[in-house]
């Protein structure tokens, strides 16, 4: 698949979220042109706000807050969640991915809108809401504060060691490397995070069920398969396995 291509898809998908009224805000996609023939599909935050990599320490409120206000994020959806989808190609071929699901930290409800349309705003005066209601003896009862954490997958065969998988899982802290099968397509990561995350959303909207699968090998190491990883195989693929191995 081409940049142009990764880009159109990219720019189809979020199109169809706010169709389905599942986003709310969004940044244009674009195409990067970089040195070497590298080009890299990303989005374009509304000003410079300096790079993603400058927000506070990961899984963090201040790290969301900061994400939120500088507006780093491919689109937001409904519930304050934000993805972040990033694929760099060398001469088209894919060598670079950062696909991001983020978590609001506090329950945005829809009637929430009510206040302002302004997720950033909405985020500060929930959080700070909840802050007052903790002091309160019943507060915990209502608490919107959740514990969650991002899930970042990356492909970054460059930076390939031993306890650097090719193709990993950020979840909980930066330094967790959970080793994956391999690079993703926009097909994997969406029908990960909406079938796990957004239950409702996965069985109402076939477009986030049927959205199509780019296989671009595997870049697991053996000794990574040792431990738990994260896998998925194109289909039918395990029974040719198998006739092959007989």
């Amino acid at each position: 698949m081409t940049a142009s291509e990764l880009r159109n898809e990219i720019q189809r998908f979020v199109g169809l979220l706010f169709q389905h009224e599942l986003a709310v805000a969004h940044n244009p996609v674009v195409i990067e042109e970089g040195a070497r023939h590298m080009r890299t599909v990303t989005w374009r935050p509304p000003a410079t706000t300096g790079d993603v990599k400058e927000a506070a320490e990961f899984c963090t409120v201040a790290e969301y807050r900061w994400l939120i206000r500088n507006a780093h994020y491919t689109c937001l959806l409904r519930d304050g969640g934000l993805l972040q989808m990033t694929f760099s190609l060398l001469r088209e071929t894919p060598v670079r991915h950062r696909l991001c699901y983020y978590p609001c930290p506090v329950v945005i409800n829809e009637e929430d809108f009510e206040l302002t349309e302004d997720v950033g705003e909405l985020f500060d005066y929930l959080l700070e809401q909840d802050a007052k209601a903790f002091l309160l003896p019943e507060g915990t009862e209502t608490a919107r504060l959740r514990l969650r954490s991002p899930i970042r997958f990356e492909f970054e065969p460059t930076q390939e060691s031993a306890d650097h998988p090719a193709t990993h899982l950020h979840t909980h802290h930066n330094d967790c490397r959970w080793a994956v099968f391999g690079p993703l397509s926009l097909g994997h990561f969406v029908r990960f995070v909406f079938k796990n995350f957004y239950p409702d959303a996965w069985a109402k909207n076939e477009f986030l069920r049927t959205w199509r699968l780019e296989w671009g090998g595997r870049s697991i190491r053996l000794e990574q398969e040792e431990g738990l990883y994260v896998d998925s195989r194109q289909r039918g693929l395990a029974a040719r396995l198998k006739r092959a191995l007989r």
